[in-house]
């Protein structure tokens, strides 16, 4: 017996040799997992930020901006004014120096939003958004500024002096300070820092932790929207195409459920939208806007913009034919009287609009809405107009729109008011000011619509139109419509006699060298233009509150927005506005200051230009 009991403890010493360094090595072979590693925020800010970003944008080197408009001591003393003002902060100080704004104003600054899935557009005034921000310092000491800025922000939240809650998330300590829609959180990570409302903290550490769900950065529309201007900028902002899409005919989707008949009771909705709400988004096209961007560089006392938004134009729609329309030449500025103050001209194809209707717009689909079929409207209308409603009609328009508004009478009106012994009293523009230009590649064919709108349906006479130099005028109620060479010109009968007179003239806004400076040359690609005059800009300046005391722009601004392969864009370069011309001492921002409302009784009068 002892035999055997000593032979088996050999052999379970000789299984403790040879089972306990085989389950060490299966130890080894599968070691704990360690904990994961803290977010980092360093590199790019878009990569801090989820791919569902709605809206981002970025500035930096913000102090430079800052001293080519009128100095950082002034901004410093506009904002800690300000600051001053608010009634929460009565009893405290404005946290930096003078030399600590400026440094604090070095740093990178990044802000997104994100919305909730199933947003709608039309309800994003009743939806908390996810807001957040990201800042990248440029040292140590200046991480150590901006962080008092954020704390106190932060106890601006609350009323209670209550200390801020603690969490960690992804290994970073984030303080919050509120609760509900106020809360304000503050996370820090090296020198770098991620703030605002508490969920949108989270969404960034998950995003720059080591195991990221899908970044801002990656996505193919943000890297073509941030590479179309190679080069240094300081401000960069991106809107996200896919959730504005989607936000948008979710829209849709439910205003026709809302409208539809209710399911019976006990019965399941309709999984789908109903065929209404299909062909809307089809005709409509959302899909194609993949996104947008605005990028701006101030250098040397010049700003240079670049805005864009980029798009899928294989995908049909409302959406892509709009934004490709053919380019303008300008030539509705010949018929433009001189002392035009405001114009905005775009390009248009019709016919290319009715074919897309017609695609959509199908017999089945207007049954369905309680609507005339196509086929229906379209006999009618070229029954009455003896004319083919897309092949004499829509194709006697060209493409070219414009929209100009004058703030004061021009020398032909103001001769008509000192004959009446009116005085020429100065006004801000209204309707009666503005006009409308249409350019016509067959006036014959709209001489004939327009003379059957205005003939009476009872099979009387038509009134003749008036004449005025040679050119007929017809009118209705305070419109009046002519047609004065090869555009269709609607306005005040006022406004339609001053451009007659402009172009037989030749006195148009061709020869208004403010237009011409601002214009330099028309791009080969140009499908709009926006030009706003000197005294237009002033008198909106004077509106806000600013008592200038020198043109803010002394040749206008001119914007033209052109086409590419793919999507649209607009280029703009001018003077950066001089805040110590708008801001004498003792002047205050409006934003700044909302109890102040008074006007000086001379801030709405109009300074004289002298058109050269």
């Amino acid at each position: 017996m002892n035999r055997r009991l000593a032979r088996l403890a050999l052999c379970f010493a000789a299984a403790l040799l040879v089972v306990v360094p085989v389950q060490g090595q299966r130890t080894r072979r599968a070691p704990a997992k360690p904990p994961a590693a803290p977010a980092s925020l360093a590199g790019s800010p878009a990569a801090s930020f989820p791919a569902g970003t709605m809206f981002y944008a970025e500035v930096s080197d913000t102090a430079s901006i800052i001293d080519q408009m009128g100095g950082v001591e002034l901004v410093y003393r506009l904002v800690r004014e300000g600051f001053r003002g608010t009634p929460t902060n009565k009893s405290t100080s404005f946290p930096l120096t003078q030399e600590e704004f400026r440094e604090v104003l070095a740093s990178k600054l990044a802000m997104g939003m994100l919305f909730p899935p199933g947003t709608q557009l039309a309800n994003l005034g009743s939806v908390d958004p996810q807001i957040a921000g990201v800042a990248q310092s440029t040292s140590p000491e200046v991480s150590a500024l901006v962080l008092k800025v954020l704390k106190e922000v932060g106890r601006g939240q609350t009323r209670s002096g209550a200390p801020p809650a603690a969490v960690t998330v992804r290994g970073a300590k984030v303080s919050t300070w509120g609760t509900g829609r106020g809360a304000f959180a503050v996370t820090q990570v090296g020198d770098d820092f991620a703030f605002g409302d508490p969920n949108g903290v989270k969404s960034i550490l998950d995003t720059a932790s080591v195991a990221p769900t899908g970044r801002l950065s990656d996505l193919p529309a943000f890297k073509g929207a941030s590479e179309r201007v190679p080069g240094r900028r300081q401000f960069f902002a991106f809107l996200n195409g896919a959730p504005i899409a989607q936000a948008f005919n979710a829209g849709i989707d439910e205003s026709y459920a809302k409208s539809g008949p209710a399911p019976a009771k006990g019965a399941k909705a309709p999984a789908s939208a109903p065929p209404e709400a299909a062909a809307l988004k089809r005709f409509i096209g959302m899909e194609a806007l993949v996104g947008g961007s605005i990028t701006a560089l101030a250098e040397g006392g010049q700003v240079t913009l670049q805005a864009a938004i980029e798009l899928n134009r294989t995908r049909n729609g409302l959406v892509t034919v709009l934004s490709d329309p053919p380019v303008i030449e300008g030539r509705s500025a010949a018929l433009m009287p001189t002392a035009t103050d405001g114009a905005l001209v775009g390009s248009i194809d019709l016919v290319r609009i009715y074919d897309l209707v017609l695609q959509t717009m199908t017999p089945e689909l207007s049954k369905k809405l309680g609507m005339p079929t196509p086929p229906e409207v379209i006999r009618e209308f070229e029954t009455r107009y003896d004319m083919r409603l897309r092949d004499d009609f829509l194709a006697a328009f060209g493409n070219e729109i414009a929209i100009g508004v004058m703030l004061e009478p021009s020398p032909a009106s103001m001769a008509r008011v000192q004959d009446s012994g009116a005085p020429p009293a100065q006004k801000t523009p209204g309707v009666e000011d503005a006009f409308v230009l249409m350019e016509l590649r067959n006036p014959a064919a709209i001489r004939q619509f327009v003379e059957r709108s205005f003939a009476p349906a009872d099979g009387q006479a038509a009134t003749p139109p008036s004449i005025f130099r040679d050119v007929e005028i017809w009118g209705s109620g305070s419109f009046s419509f002519a047609i004065v060479g090869n555009f269709a010109v609607g306005g005040a009968r006022k406004t339609v006699e001053d451009i007659i007179v402009s172009y037989q003239t030749e006195q148009g806004l061709l020869q208004n060298s403010d237009y011409l400076r601002a214009l330099g040359g028309m791009p080969n690609n140009a499908i709009g233009v926006l030009y706003v005059s000197p005294d237009f800009i002033d008198m909106a300046g004077r509106q806000g509150g600013l008592n200038q005391s020198k043109p803010l722009y002394p040749q206008g601004l001119l914007w033209t927005l052109q086409k590419d392969g793919s999507g649209i864009y607009t280029n703009f370069q001018a003077p950066l506005p001089d805040m110590k011309s708008l801001f004498d001492t003792g002047t205050k921002l409006a934003f700044l200051e909302p109890e102040s409302r008074s006007v000086s009784k001379n801030s709405s009068a109009r300074q004289s230009t002298v058109r050269r």
